[in-house]
């Protein structure tokens, strides 16, 4: 199921100016011919060389009065949007988004209907214009800057002139009560906003923040002084598949989407993980001679803490260090990036514990590996990547309170897959020519 724009309409995003003929054209054009008449029959009637004379006069006046009229005649006007266009939003969303954002967007959405990587760009457009002005303002590329001329660049400039100046004026009174005063971009970062409001988005974000690439590398493990030479390669198409598939050797261990995980990434830094991924990854992970040893020991006791503060953890014994260690270089092993892990950190703990209930069964059986094949697939298939021309923004901007929805009317992962498609009926039908998600 493809949103892509066909490519007859990219005329129209093109194309700077369409024209329009003013019915008055015909006026002018009705007396040019008269002018030429009677330029005609000055030369049959009127002798030579006074007829020469009139007539010439009266063929440059009706030459001239054609030009000006059709001159006169020509309107520049704006490029219009086809109707055609689909709107790629979802209405419940698009009321979030309203409630969230200036009207400037929810009104962009409803009159030229932007892919949703032109929505992206949009928001960051309009920031860039808070940030830097009229004066250095740097158009994106097309079909997006089309759209921006044909909803009307004056406006949005006068819109984000008048938000600036309300944050003007709130900043004042802020620091008059000596409060710090609002230094946040103007509008908020769209993609961090669906992460939040969209589970299948935020799962496409995980899998592109993670390496393109896992190249063949060799890894030492230590063994009571011994050391062997695994093979590490994850193929560039399986990479989807590979972020969640389970952490340890076991089918039935816990992939990255489990309870636990989302506590170890909000009390990691970044400066601590790149350390003890190098540590991990260079076979010093058991060494007693290497800091990594204090820095394991501190990050547990602050996991320790942390997961105080998590009721619906309480269910979930907390892990002992040996066990947290082993689920930490597990991690380091598949290779996440910080980008990915800092992702899970700003998660809200409601859209965690959603996506980590796929991985059981109403019985707590482990669905980690049909997980996998699901979410992977989806992504391979293009079906959640926003740069293909397969992407199915209906699924991928599904709500969460929608995708919480069906997971609780679903036991195991089949019958999520059942159900997602009864309800999302553009889904069943581009899985038609689809190999099987599970």
């Amino acid at each position: 199921m493809s949103y892509i724009v066909p490519s007859v309409f990219k005329f129209f995003f093109t194309n700077k100016y369409n024209f329009e003929v003013k019915n008055s054209l015909v006026v002018h054009i009705a007396f040019s011919a008269i002018l030429v008449l009677g330029s005609l029959i000055a030369f049959l009637c009127i002798v030579s060389p006074i007829s020469y004379i009139l007539g010439g006069a009266l063929i440059g006046l009706a030459f001239l009065i054609s030009l000006v009229g059709l001159a006169l005649s020509i309107k520049k006007v704006p490029p219009t949007i086809p109707e055609a266009l689909t709107q790629i939003i979802p209405e419940g969303l698009l009321k979030k988004i309203q409630f969230h954002y200036p009207r400037v967007v929810s009104d962009f959405i409803a009159e030229v209907k932007p892919s949703l990587n032109e929505l992206i760009n949009f928001v960051s457009f309009l920031n860039k214009l808070y940030y830097k002005g009229k004066a250095n303002l740097t158009f994106p590329p097309q079909p997006l800057k089309g759209k921006i001329e044909a909803f009307g660049l004056e406006r949005i400039i006068n819109e984000v002139d008048t938000l600036t100046h309300k944050r003007q004026i709130l900043n004042l009174r802020l620091q008059q009560t000596r409060s710090s005063p609002l230094d946040h971009p103007l509008f908020p970062s769209l993609k961090a906003f669906l992460q939040k409001e969209c589970p299948f988005f935020w799962l496409s974000e995980f899998i592109s923040f993670g390496s393109s690439v896992l190249k063949t590398t060799e890894i030492r493990i230590d063994s009571e002084y011994k050391q062997a030479t695994v093979q590490d390669y994850v193929d560039e198409t399986m990479l989807p598949i590979h972020w969640f598939t389970p952490l340890g050797l076991s089918r039935s261990s816990d992939s990255i989407l489990n309870l636990h995980t989302l506590v170890l990434a909000r009390v990691l830094t970044k400066n601590t993980f790149e350390s003890l991924k190098d540590t991990a990854l260079n076979g010093d992970w058991n060494n007693p001679s290497s800091d990594c040893l204090s820095i394991k020991q501190q990050l547990f006791a602050t996991y320790c803490i942390k997961y105080q503060s998590y009721r619906n953890l309480t269910m979930f014994p907390m892990l002992d260090e040996v066990s947290f260690n082993a689920m930490l270089l597990a991690i380091f092993r598949k290779k996440f990036s910080w980008k990915q892990i800092r992702l899970i950190k700003t998660t809200s703990s409601n859209l965690w514990e959603n996506l980590c209930c796929l991985s059981l069964d109403c019985i707590k059986n482990s669905e980690e590996i049909k997980l996998a094949s699901f979410i992977g697939r989806l992504y391979i298939q293009g079906l959640l990547n926003r740069n293909k021309s397969e992407f199915l923004p209906s699924l991928a901007l599904l709500s969460l309170n929608e995708f919480i929805a069906i997971r609780k009317r679903s036991t195991n992962m089949t019958m999520f897959l059942t159900n997602l498609m009864s309800h999302n009926s553009q889904f069943k039908n581009s899985l038609e020519t689809q190999v099987p998600l599970i």
